[in-house]
């Protein structure tokens, strides 16, 4: 599984599907998890505040498209506010990223590429 590492610290967009789907095969964290199916990555969706394992926010959203809001931290997305679509063809127009900053603080280098490894 692939993940895009975004600066934690500005919200982006993702549009998707709501599924559920197995998450951290293998490990002593595995568990059916609510993830988000966008075009770049799938996600695992957590709400601020809500249960790590079992959110019933998110559990009603499953089966949903919804255009979200929120952080990518890792593989997880954070999950800041969403809107329903009618279909996927809906949110296509939509950049796959877009901060909510300016273009300055948006042009912030890459915090991957300067994160110690």
């Amino acid at each position: 599984m692939s993940f895009q590492v975004d600066d934690p610290r500005t919200p982006v967009t993702r549009t998707g599907r709501v599924v559920r789907s197995p998450y951290a095969v293998g490990s002593r964290s595995e568990h059916i998890a609510v993830t988000l199916e966008a075009p770049d990555s799938t996600y695992k969706l957590m709400r601020a505040g809500g249960d790590a394992f079992s959110d019933p926010v998110l559990d009603v959203l499953v089966g949903k498209v919804l255009t979200a809001k929120g952080y990518v931290w890792g593989a997880n997305f954070v999950l800041l506010d969403w809107t329903e679509v009618d279909d996927l063809d809906h949110g296509r127009d939509l950049p796959e990223t877009v901060p909510d900053r300016d273009d300055a603080a948006a042009a912030a280098p890459d915090i991957a590429s300067t994160s110690p490894r």
